[in-house]
C-alpha cells in the first residue's frame, strides 16, 4: 500500500524529483549534497513547500518527522519534566482513560443502562487495543533505549541539553508510531549503544523509514532501500520506488 506519493518536486536543492513511499518501506537516503537530503526530507514532511511538484499522502496516513537539531522547536507544550513530555505521545490514550474511570465511577455509584455499559466496554476495548495497560512499560523501555536513566526521567526540561531535548523528541515519535518516521541525521546525538538500539528498534518498526545523515553505513544497515541523490536527481536501485 502506498502511503506516499512524491512527484515532480523541484526546489533550489532538487530536481524533478519523484518515488513513492510504502507501507513498512525502510529507506535510506544517501546523496552529493546534504542540504538535497535535507530539503528533500523536509518536502516529504510538510516543513518546506517545493517550488513545483507535489507530495500526496495517502487519507489517515500519520506522519512523524524529526530535522536537525538547529530547527529543533525546544518547547513542549506544558510539559515540565523530561517524563511529562514523552507522556503526551498517549494523550489520546490518556483521555481515554480518563473517561473510562469516570464511566466506573458512574455505574458504581448511580448503576449503568445497558447503552452505558455497551459504550464502557466498547471503550475498554479500544483502551486495550491502543496498549492502555502497558504504555508505562512502553516508555521506560524507549527513554533506556535512547540511554536515559531513570533519575533523570524527572529532570526538569529547562536544564535539558538540546542534544538531550532533541533525544526527547525522537522517544515521543518513537512512542506515536507514525505510519512514516522521517529522520534527518538519526544518530547525530546518540552514543553507540543507544545507535545500535535504534538501529534494531527501527529494523522491527512496523511502519515506514525515510532516514538520511551521514553514517552510511548505519543508514543501509537499517534499510532495504537506498534512494541515491546526486546533483539534486533522485535514483533508486529498486525501479518499483521510482515513478
Amino acid at each position: 500500500m502506498t502511503l506516499v506519493t512524491i512527484h515532480q518536486i523541484e526546489t533550489t536543492h532538487l530536481k524533478q524529483v519523484s518515488s513513492i513511499i510504502a507501507r513498512g518501506d525502510k529507506i535510506a537516503l544517501i546523496g552529493d549534497n546534504p542540504d538535497s537530503c535535507r530539503a528533500l526530507l523536509a518536502v516529504i514532511a510538510g516543513a518546506q513547500h517545493p517550488t513545483s511538484g507535489h507530495v500526496r499522502s495517502m487519507q489517515g496516513v500519520r506522519l512523524g518527522y524529526l530535522g536537525p537539531l538547529h530547527e529543533l522547536p525546544l518547547h513542549f507544550g506544558e510539559a515540565q519534566t523530561l517524563y511529562d513530555a514523552v507522556l503526551c505521545a498517549f494523550s489520546r490514550l490518556r483521555v481515554l482513560e480518563a473517561r473510562l474511570l469516570a464511566l466506573e465511577a458512574q455505574m458504581t455509584h448511580d448503576g449503568a443502562s445497558p447503552e452505558v455499559r455497551a459504550y464502557y466496554l466498547r471503550a475498554l476495548q479500544r483502551f486495550q487495543q491502543a496498549g492502555g495497560y502497558d504504555f508505562d512499560v512502553r516508555i521506560a523501555r524507549v527513554l533506556d533505549g535512547l540511554g536515559f536513566h531513570p533519575v533523570q526521567w524527572q529532570m526538569p526540561l529547562s536544564i535539558l541539553s538540546p542534544g538531550e531535548l532533541w533525544r526527547v523528541r525522537l522517544a515521543v515519535l518513537l512512542l506515536e508510531q507514525p505510519d512514516l518516521l522521517i529522520i534527518d541525521e538519526p544518530t547525530t546525538m546518540l552514543d553507540s549503544a543507544s545507535a545500535a538500539w535504534l538501529a534494531h528498534t527501527l529494523r522491527d518498526y512496523t511502519g515506514a523509514c525515510l532516514l538520511t545523515g551521514n553514517d552510511q553505513r548505519w543508514l543501509t544497515d537499517v534499510a532495504d532501500t537506498t534512494w541515491f541523490l546526486s546533483d539534486g536527481r533522485l535514483t533508486c536501485p529498486d525501479e518499483y520506488h521510482l515513478l
